[in-house]
């Protein structure tokens, strides 16, 4: 007899960032609501800081197996989300 579990209908319910690739080969990070994420050049920053944006929980991390791109969305009205292009440039230059 299996003693495991089943997975909970809810159990991607305390999901917070996702994490992938995107069409660029740079890895990315992002919340599901889209408010917050970023560029990075490694899969190692980009763990690193989903991480440390969800408080260490690793069940709150979800690694994307096709592509992801990053859209965060902004507070002004009528403008598209955007990403900060600088992100991915000060990774850079930190690697």
């Amino acid at each position: 007899m299996d003693d495991k579990e089943p997975p909970s209908s809810n159990s991607r319910s305390g999901l917070i960032f996702l994490v992938g690739q995107n069409r660029h080969g740079e890895w990315v990070v992002r919340n599901q609501s889209g408010s917050k994420g970023g560029l990075f050049t490694s899969r190692e920053h980009a763990m690193k800081f989903a991480l440390s944006e969800c408080g260490k929980r690793p069940q709150a991390i979800a690694l994307v197996a096709g592509i992801i791109e990053l859209s965060l969305t902004t507070a002004s009205p009528g403008v598209e989300g955007h990403a900060d292009p600088t992100i991915l440039h000060r990774m850079r230059r930190a690697a």
